[in-house]
């Protein structure tokens, strides 16, 4: 394990990859629609959100292991650990501000009064807060998942720090019962706005993808896997996630979206265990593939409302290779210019003495 962590430093390459993989799945999703194609595919998916939201809660738990339960703040470290967050995804939104704003001032411009209107509805969204209810705007709708995320991990942050055995302790039926609570009630787990009442559906499907990674978590901490073979595990893992790409790619059926759940839940569970991980997949393009779909997810909406006033009318498959392979190129750019700027804040960041 510890020649794993000095290679990859600290990385999962498989979850790295797969985390480029499913940001591609959304955009090709987002992408129907663009032009009136017949035959469109990607309906299912949107499940992609749920492997987000599965390793969101994995690595949410495994961070906040390292605090003392009886010495730490909690309030200072979910407020530090919130703040983290946030700044991580914010940089990229202002390049998705960016587009948007050239978007509506010169490709869809419509009169100043609607301009006005439609900034007013994308200030929330800029902010990451339409999922408490804000107007948002339609450039900015596939972010609810970032912003349901920050929500629900604002609130368990102090519960995981203080009370973490009760909460894993109930976690397992908290997860179980509001994925069948949203499929009973909304006939799918495929809902973001939906009012339930106090908050939007999203919210509730942000809380039981969450509290099911942490459930992953602990799980393979206890060494659930320590005496499996490592080739079933790998075997195992392929057809999980084998399966959830045949449903993404496919036109989803409702009815196989709990049992995908629990089978994309071991998935990622085996892909974060040192048995289960693929080692090939441990090299510097996995990682980088890893790090660039964040501004993919985030910029590819915006992206595809220029696509659609370039008229792409190739037929769909070649005009959704073009859209994705752009999409990565600029998301590519954006990683590069992020991380540029980042680099020289450190650089130029005062040195602080040692007494």
């Amino acid at each position: 394990m510890n020649k794993t962590n000095k290679l990859t430093g600290g990385r999962n390459g498989t979850i790295d990859f797969l985390r480029f993989v499913f940001s591609l799945f959304v955009a090709a999703l987002h992408f129907n629609g663009v032009v009136d194609y017949p035959n469109e595919r990607f309906q299912g998916a949107y499940f992609s959100v749920e492997f987000f939201f599965l390793v969101s809660g994995f690595l949410f738990a495994k961070s906040m292991k390292k605090y003392d339960e009886n010495e730490s703040d909690a309030w200072e470290v979910g407020v530090s650990f919130i703040k983290k967050k946030y700044l991580s995804v914010f940089s990229y939104q202002i390049i998705a501000v960016i587009l948007v704003a050239a978007d509506r001032l010169f490709l869809y411009y419509d009169g100043f009064k609607s301009l006005i209107s439609k900034i007013c509805n994308a200030f929330p969204s800029v902010f990451y807060l339409q999922m408490l209810g804000a107007p948002e705007d339609s450039r900015f709708y596939h972010e609810w998942y970032i912003s349901a995320m920050l929500l629900v991990m604002m609130i368990l942050a102090p519960l995981m720090l203080k009370h973490r055995k009760a909460l894993m302790y109930a976690a397992p039926a908290v997860s179980i019962w509001t994925y069948c609570y949203l499929h009973h009630s909304l006939g799918t787990i495929e809902t973001q706005k939906d009012w339930l009442g106090f908050l939007y559906s999203g919210n509730f499907r942000a809380l039981a993808g969450i509290l099911m990674g942490c459930v992953c978590y602990e799980l393979l901490s206890k060494g659930i896997f320590d005496k499996a073979n490592r080739y079933v595990l790998i075997i195992t893992e392929i057809a999980c996630y084998a399966l959830v790409f045949a449903f993404a790619s496919g036109n989803h059926d409702d009815k196989y979206e709990l049992t995908l759940i629990f089978i994309l839940a071991l998935a990622v569970m085996i892909s974060f265990s040192d048995k289960g991980r693929i080692d090939f997949l441990d090299n510097k393009i996995s990682f980088f593939l890893g790090k660039i779909s964040l501004p993919l997810y985030i910029c590819h909406v915006p992206l595809r409302y220029f696509a659609a006033k370039l008229g792409l009318k190739l037929g769909y498959y070649p005009d959704l290779i073009i859209f994705l392979i752009s999409v990565t190129a600029f998301s590519v750019l954006s990683y590069l210019i992020v991380s540029r700027i980042s680099e020289k804040r450190k650089s130029n960041k005062p040195k602080r003495r040692k007494n």
